[in-house]
């Protein structure tokens, strides 16, 4: 039984040599930070044997036998954007003359991936105060089956069985920060699990196998925190960006961060409403209208802190501004950009091509444009005091953004000045990045990955310093 919009997989398996049939991946579009799984359907499989799923010039990801023609493999974490090609294999290759299947992910960021946890309207994560203190969320129950089933002692389970579906889930806040670290001579990218908001009961009932399960976030209540009280007050409000996973509980996850099981990932979001909540300093019961305004004082305090130690960092690099308008200024209309192929592409979460709901920074533009590649400087060595001529040009991991309005003009960008007579006049014009939204080659040693780089450097600057 199949709907008659499903894409139709073939099923089974072969021992054939690899390429003799193509390898099934599902799902084939993949969030770049892992935590997830993917079926895999090629050869047949032997639950005595281990498989491996090897990622192009990246990690290798574990794989579990589900049945004789699907394994089950865990993604890590890949900081990058763009098809990559795999190969699934037994671990003892060559043994028995075993070829590897050859198939294909598609890996993109969290803003743009397509199995993201739904948590509502994005843009509301970003206002401060929190206009809602209660968020929805909503996912489909089919997506989690329980984590303590054991697949190796070739028990027969149908996926009809709706007790496959019984699991307790667990909604954790991810805090991301970048920062210098002299050991490796370059950004350390960090996810840290803060906290866990709420535990949610997986409905396994027959009305969920095909409608999504509903719920609620309160803002003000925290779980279980990962942090102890002297890091929720100092180490807390460093964490400008992060995102919510929803994933299976452990058994063992009560005192230390757990390594999380797979889940799902929503896009990034502001974690500022987060410095208040449980905060030693604001533990009450109570909820007044004072005791409001001292939260939404503390988080602007907290705030100007962080402003005030992102000016010094980022005021100690380079002046990529230059570069920036200097090779990749935006053209002056918008038909420039569209055919300008080479260097602009449609932005991917700020156009009309690819408009997507996570687009929270240009709203009031019409379209949006961004460099199509990482912008290239021209001073370096002597030719930063401006000799640019005796120098050749080098890949940077600058950006730019370049959005128009409805009569295909170039808005104003925000380093000019911008008259606005209502506050919440929707004229958002785009600006340069420091961190290219698509992220930056990893021997550049900073800003690598897509998508999260930018929001920490300049999109959560951008809502906590300027806006």
């Amino acid at each position: 039984m199949f709907r008659v919009d499903d894409v139709v997989r073939p099923g089974g398996c072969s021992n054939k040599t690899g390429g003799s049939y193509p390898m099934m991946i599902y799902p084939n579009i993949v969030n770049m930070l892992g935590e997830m799984t993917v079926d895999v359907n090629a050869l047949c499989l032997d639950r005595s044997v281990t498989y491996k799923l090897m990622i192009e010039q990246r990690q290798v990801a574990t794989c579990t036998v589900v049945n004789p023609a699907i394994a089950r493999c865990t993604i890590p974490k890949i900081y990058d954007w763009g098809t990559k090609t795999v190969f699934f294999q037994p671990e003892s290759t060559g043994a028995n003359d075993e070829k590897a299947f050859v198939g294909y992910i598609y890996f993109v960021p969290p803003t743009l991936d397509p199995m993201r946890l739904d948590i509502g309207n994005i843009y509301d994560w970003f206002k401060n105060p929190i206009e809602y203190p209660v968020m929805p969320i909503s996912w489909f129950p089919r997506n989690f089956t329980n984590p303590d089933l054991n697949y190796q002692d070739n028990t027969q389970m149908r996926i009809s069985d709706d007790t496959l579906y019984a699991v307790q889930l667990g909604l954790y806040v991810i805090g991301y920060k970048e920062t210098k670290d002299d050991n490796i001579k370059k950004f350390r990218p960090e996810h840290r699990v803060l906290c866990r908001l709420t535990t949610y009961a997986n409905r396994n009932t027959y009305e969920y196998r095909f409608n999504a399960q509903k719920e609620r976030i309160n803002l003000n209540q925290v779980e279980h925190w990962y942090m102890n009280d002297w890091e929720r007050m100092h180490e807390l409000y460093t964490f400008r960006v992060g995102y919510l996973k929803l994933a299976p509980i452990r058994a063992n996850d009560q005192n230390v961060a757990p390594q999380l099981l797979s889940g799902l990932v929503s896009s990034p979001i502001s974690l500022h409403w987060l410095w208040t909540s449980n905060n030693p300093q604001y533990d009450t019961n109570s909820y007044s209208q004072q005791q409001a305004d001292a939260r939404t004082d503390y988080v602007v305090k907290k705030a100007t802190e962080m402003c005030h130690d992102w000016y010094d960092e980022d005021g100690a690099q380079w002046n990529f501004l230059r570069d920036t308008e200097t090779n990749a200024s935006c053209p002056c209309m918008e038909i420039q950009a569209k055919y300008d192929l080479g260097r602009f592409m449609p932005h991917p979460r700020c156009s009309q091509v690819f408009r997507d709901i996570t687009c929270t920074t240009m709203i009031g533009a019409k379209n949006c444009y961004m460099s199509a590649s990482n912008i290239y400087g021209s001073y370096a060595g002597t030719g930063r005091y401006g000799e640019s001529e005796s120098t050749s040009r080098f890949p940077t991991h600058y950006g730019q953004v370049c959005c128009y309005d409805e009569k295909g003009y170039l808005m104003q960008t925000t380093y000019q000045p911008v008259i606005k007579v209502i506050e919440q006049t929707p004229y958002n014009p785009g600006f340069p990045l420091r961190a290219y939204e698509f992220g930056t080659a990893p021997y550049m040693g900073q800003f690598e990955v897509p998508g999260l780089s930018a929001f920490h450097h300049d999109y959560m600057p951008y809502f906590l310093c300027c806006k």
